[in-house]
């Protein structure tokens, strides 16, 4: 089909079950009635395949316990379900694709003006929708962009559970190896895909 769907497609596909779509990523069982659906999930496969990469070379580096959880999960990604919108003010673009979403956003961040605050001191301002954080510098207002879309940074590359930051990874593999006899939860499949 024709990406992004027509008006209406997407509509046409919810009233007839028989027109199913599934991912076909190795190891993934994600099925849908929605274009869009399927798109945005398969569009997430590549971004979830290079942070685990970068999992896996924490895990290495620092010597890291490997993950209890087993490998069943390892390809299943998060669902999203809506369009990724800016909301930095004037912009609105929308994305399907993750790593561009995450990149625009980034360069709103890198590029915003400084300005003066009236004791003399200089700043940057979050100009998403309803943010009022402040930076003192470029690469402190790129990263507080995360809290805007929701970015990933790294995965684990045996259960596939993505992170925001490296010590939440830390945080898995020492969870588990505390947790060692006990019964525990995967985190994707107990709560959805969002650990």
């Amino acid at each position: 089909p024709n990406w992004p769907p027509k008006a209406g497609e997407e509509e046409s596909h919810r009233r007839n079950p028989a027109q199913t779509m599934g991912c076909l990523w190795k190891e993934c069982d994600f099925e849908t009635i929605s274009p869009v659906e399927l798109l945005l999930h398969v569009s997430y496969h590549p971004y979830h395949s290079a942070i685990k990469e970068e999992g896996r070379r924490v895990q290495e580096k620092e010597n890291l316990t490997a993950c209890g959880y087993g490998t069943e999960t390892r390809n299943l990604v998060p669902t999203a379900t809506e369009i990724s919108i800016c909301r930095w003010a004037g912009c609105g673009e929308k994305f399907f694709c993750p790593t561009s979403f995450y990149c625009h956003v980034e360069d709103h961040g890198l590029n915003a003006p400084r300005e003066e605050t009236p004791d003399g001191k200089s700043i940057l301002k979050c100009l998403w929708e309803g943010c009022s954080s402040v930076a003192k510098d470029k690469h402190k207002l790129k990263g507080h962009c995360t809290v805007h879309t929701h970015k990933k940074v790294v995965a684990c590359p045996t259960c596939g559970s993505v992170f925001s930051c490296n010590t939440k990874l830390r945080d898995h593999y020492i969870r588990q190896s505390s947790l060692k006899g006990t019964r525990h939860h995967h985190p994707i499949t107990a709560s959805n895909g969002s650990p």
